[in-house]
């Protein structure tokens, strides 16, 4: 009878320590005051413009319920934003021949195999102009670059090099006659380290070399603008750091190619973005610069989304598992020292380049084709539309449940953002906040982590359990007391 008893007791403090059994008894998630708050009030929040669309200004009302505020717009792979003299909205194609895409494609480019039709590729620069001042939301450009160092070949002609740059800068020019200001964000091609992308002829010397032409060519017509190169490792970005002088931002794309076993290692993980290899190497290449150079130096998250590539891993649906998880990624992004800010891909994306429609499940819609917010957009559309103007992470011992505090000033009105990536509802409480009102509470919940359309519900204002598989936004008012500063 004696080894009967041992499994009995062995069994229960596996169940006890899991927390799958008396759930509602476990210890409460303590929401306690943060010591470092950032400063966000540029409400660094971005996200892809659209590349496939059917209704421009239905999606721009869209996005604007999004609450974003940079848009990212270009390519780098295909076509110019105009053609020389840059006096139309007429694009090209960066390489053209029988044997060039998409020179080669009647359905995207005119007859000529040079002017890209209208309409294909979704807005254009024009557009694209429009659409930032429709949303409210400051442009991040990327300038046509992935394809330069590609030589002509059989079937395929290149344009020449200086028509590169010659663009770029008249892109520059046109931004400062169109828009107040100008435009400040300039990206480097986009993921020039990658061969997908059409840079099979790059290297991060033949990077850093260009940007030491570009930057001061572009830096004469706007002392303003500011400089992006992209880099997935620390040696491509010790290389480009070369000319650090020509750049003020690293940037990188975000997805998990570093956490690839599914929701069940996103519930687990506290840190997703220590996981990142870009975002590491990008840090250690700016903090081996000599005499602090890379201190001036910052990092901005060009593209992020909860993308899994694994064969074995997560299927990359739009659905409320993904959603959690793009909550998380956008908290630690948002709230990191060293990130500027972050931009979610995308808006909406499809293939081929002449569709207008996207895949309603996809992972890389924020917005479906009738203009609704998806299980990820909804995810974003809650930082976007809760982000105050200071930011302070939580931090908590349990990873399943992740946790942000957001404020409008020390004492003024307080939201907290609290991700509860496990299948149980968890207690919780809030000593940050006492002293304080709670005035709202909302809930993005759905049926269970497949579903595709779950929703954001207001609820009563109450600190009752956090919900299974949930985020959770609660607001407060003012403090009548100083019970949310650290002691």
């Amino acid at each position: 009878m004696i080894r009967p008893v041992r499994w009995l007791v062995a069994g229960l403090v596996t169940l006890l320590s899991s927390g799958s059994w008396l759930g509602a008894v476990e210890a409460e998630v303590r929401l306690a005051a943060p010591t470092v708050w950032k400063d966000v009030r540029h409400h660094p929040l971005g996200m892809q413009a659209p590349t496939v669309t059917r209704d421009l200004q239905r999606d721009a009302k869209a996005m604007a319920g999004l609450g974003i505020r940079y848009l990212r717009w270009g390519d780098s792979r295909y076509w110019l934003w105009s053609k020389p003299p840059y006096q139309t909205r007429t694009r090209i194609v960066l390489e053209h021949g029988p044997a060039a895409f998409p020179s080669n494609d009647r359905t995207v480019v005119a007859a000529d195999g040079l002017h890209v039709l209208p309409g294909v590729g979704g807005p254009d620069f024009t557009d694209l102009l429009g659409l930032a001042a429709t949303i409210g939301a400051e442009p991040l450009i990327i300038t046509a670059y992935n394809t330069l160092h590609r030589p002509s070949g059989p079937g395929s002609t290149n344009l020449p090099r200086e028509t590169y740059l010659a663009a770029a800068e008249a892109q520059v020019r046109h931004a400062l006659a169109h828009r107040p200001g100008g435009i400040r964000y300039w990206e480097l091609g986009n993921e020039v380290w990658n061969v997908e992308e059409g840079g099979d002829h790059l290297t991060a010397e033949r990077v850093r070399d260009d940007l030491r032409e570009l930057t001061p060519r572009l830096k004469r017509i706007d002392p303003r603008i500011r400089m992006l190169v992209s880099g997935n490792r620390r040696s491509w970005f010790a290389t480009v750091l070369g000319a650090a002088e020509h750049i003020d931002y690293l940037n990188l794309s975000w997805y998990l190619w570093d956490v690839r076993a599914g929701f069940e290692r996103i519930r687990t993980t506290a840190r997703l973005l220590d996981e990142s290899e870009s975002f590491r190497g990008a840090v250690e290449a700016l903090d081996a610069l000599p005499n602090g150079a890379g201190a001036r130096i910052g990092i901005i998250v060009t593209e992020f989304n909860a993308l899994d590539w694994s064969k074995a891993g997560w299927p990359n649906r739009n659905d409320l598992g993904h959603a959690l998880c793009v909550a998380q990624m956008a908290g630690e992004a948002l709230a990191h020292p060293r990130i500027h800010l972050a931009c979610y891909w995308s808006a909406r994306w499809g293939w081929p380049l002449t569709t207008h429609e996207g895949d309603d499940t996809s992972i890389n819609q924020a917005l479906r084709n009738d203009g609704t917010p998806t299980a990820t957009g909804l995810a974003v559309g809650l930082w976007g539309n809760h982000l105050l103007a200071e930011l302070a992470t939580l931090d908590l011992p349990d990873p399943t449940v992740r946790a942000w505090a957001t404020r409008a000033a020390p004492e003024g009105e307080l939201r907290l953002i609290v991700v509860n990536k496990d299948g149980r509802e968890r207690p919780f409480s809030a000593p940050l906040a006492e002293g304080r009102r709670l005035l709202g509470r909302a809930v993005l919940a759905g049926q269970n982590l497949l579903d595709l359309r779950p929703t954001v519900r207001p609820e009563a204002p109450s600190l009752r359990p956090l919900a299974a598989h949930s985020v959770t936004v609660l607001r407060f008012g003012p403090a009548t007391t100083r019970a949310d500063q650290p002691r």
